[in-house]
């Protein structure tokens, strides 16, 4: 629950977003995306006052998302059990990150920096958490990657449009993230009137529910309540390797800079 995180890390800086994810778009606007950094036990007091008081039409929510939880508080791992494959791909995230590491050392079968295989795996873990309402914009994940999500408490409204639908969704240039400008609740059809032929999927994902986003897949998301969530971003090397590699080949280039 949000009082556990509280009152076990409550200490720990957090950064909260009215808007996400991020966007440079949000810029060139009356109303850029506001953050707001504060201890995780003041964020938390927001949530609960925040539900309390009930969501109004104007009061949009402070969104604590992308939280690296596992590398601030790397036991919370042992609290996370992965779900099981044979509902999804194989997650060979960390056995590409080793291959990766020992081509880097020119000696076969030599790792050079097993903590920088860790970590990284560790950052591909995120924690969601916010009040009712909290919403991500629609968009698909970066690198390639594969995501799943899972509901730790509350539920959340997901809708989702397959890959084929992209030029459909009109993707907004200039973005870390693709995203795109429609909201799949309030979709303008006169602005964007081929969305009318998108493939449109959902779901509300509730408490021990596990959501799967492959490669490119768009999601948009809602709290409906109270909500916490699990995400994690992986690769399998059979489907989406070259997605990890050229992260790991932009890292480096930028590690060099």
């Amino acid at each position: 629950s949000p009082r556990f995180f509280a009152e076990n890390f409550g200490a720990t800086d957090v950064i909260a977003n009215d808007r996400a994810p991020a966007r440079l778009k949000d810029r060139q606007t009356n109303r850029p995306q506001r953050s707001v950094q504060m201890p995780l036990r003041d964020y938390v007091n927001y949530m609960e006052d925040y539900d309390d008081r009930g969501m109004k039409e104007s009061d949009v929510p402070l969104y604590l998302n992308g939280w690296h939880a596992f590398k601030a508080h790397p036991e919370l791992l042992e609290d996370i059990q992965w779900p099981q494959m044979q509902y999804f791909v194989e997650d060979h995230t960390r056995m590409i990150l080793k291959e990766i590491d020992t081509a880097i050392s020119g000696k076969k079968g030599t790792p050079t920096n097993p903590q920088w295989v860790h970590n990284t795996d560790v950052l591909l873990n995120k924690v969601f958490m916010g009040p009712v309402g909290n919403i991500t914009r629609l968009h698909f994940d970066a690198h390639n990657a594969h995501g799943w999500l899972a509901q730790v408490k509350g539920s959340k409204l997901f809708i989702l449009y397959p890959p084929s639908d992209t030029d459909l969704l009109q993707p907004l240039e200039g973005e870390a993230t693709t995203q795109s400008p429609i909201d799949p609740l309030a979709p303008d059809l006169e602005i964007f009137p081929n969305y009318e032929k998108c493939h449109q999927y959902y779901a509300v994902l509730r408490e021990g529910e596990t959501l799967l986003c492959p490669d490119g897949w768009w999601h948009y998301a809602v709290s409906l309540d109270e909500s916490i969530t699990v995400m994690r971003n992986f690769y399998n090397a059979l489907t989406n390797v070259n997605g990890l590699v050229k992260l790991f080949a932009n890292l480096r280039k930028k590690a060099a800079a």
